[in-house]
């Protein structure tokens, strides 16, 4: 060819002289080929624009529903823990210990092997004033008192955000980072068993 057009014009004549010599047969297959390749990313298209979001939805669910049932978890083991310090709370051995301390009730109820037995790990009895009468933190393994976490819960328990609720609020619940963990802390009023009597400081 002299020229580019002359070249294409060549092109194009072979092309249509070879597609003469095909059979019917053979040209519909080179049809059915051509518009398979041509549907392929058109159905890839469709299928992301229809699927995309379906699959995102499905997502969003899925993250919804074990955010749900993380809460719902949290929600039932702090409805545990409050009914657990409900026991110490609204009890006359309790509200009697509150305004006269005895020892006995502490080597009787507030014992390291009591703290095992009720599945808890800390305890605080403190007046409203900030007068703490009792804290203790046990390590429940091997039933060891734990002194370093008793001063630091005796602290915590009597001044500061939490002392704060725990004595406006009848019933409070927080979690706490320590140098050993994470605490879940529930606080209520003590009264006596019957709900009488005028409180002056919590349990936690």
């Amino acid at each position: 060819c002299a020229g580019e057009s002359c070249c294409m014009k060549s092109a194009r004549q072979n092309i249509t002289e070879w597609w003469q010599t095909l059979t019917l047969g053979g040209k519909q297959s080179i049809l059915l080929l051509g518009c398979s390749l041509l549907f392929i990313p058109l159905l890839y298209l469709s299928l992301s624009s229809l699927l995309g979001p379906t699959f995102s939805q499905i997502e969003d669910s899925a993250v919804a529903a074990q955010s749900a049932r993380a809460k719902n978890a949290l929600a039932a083991y702090e409805d545990g823990l409050e009914s657990g310090v409900s026991d110490y709370a609204v009890w006359d051995a309790s509200f009697d210990y509150l305004n006269k301390p005895d020892v006995a009730f502490e080597l009787d109820t507030l014992s390291p092997l009591a703290f095992r037995n009720m599945g808890m790990d800390i305890i605080g009895y403190i007046r409203f004033d900030g007068s703490v009468v009792f804290s203790r933190a046990v390590n429940r393994e091997n039933l060891d008192v734990l002194a370093d976490e008793s001063a630091r819960f005796a602290k915590l328990f009597s001044q500061g955000a939490f002392f704060d609720a725990a004595r406006t609020k009848n019933t409070h619940t927080a979690y706490i980072r320590t140098e050993r963990g994470i605490y879940a802390m529930s606080s209520q009023h003590i009264v006596y068993s019957d709900g009488s009597g005028k409180a002056v400081g919590y349990v936690a």
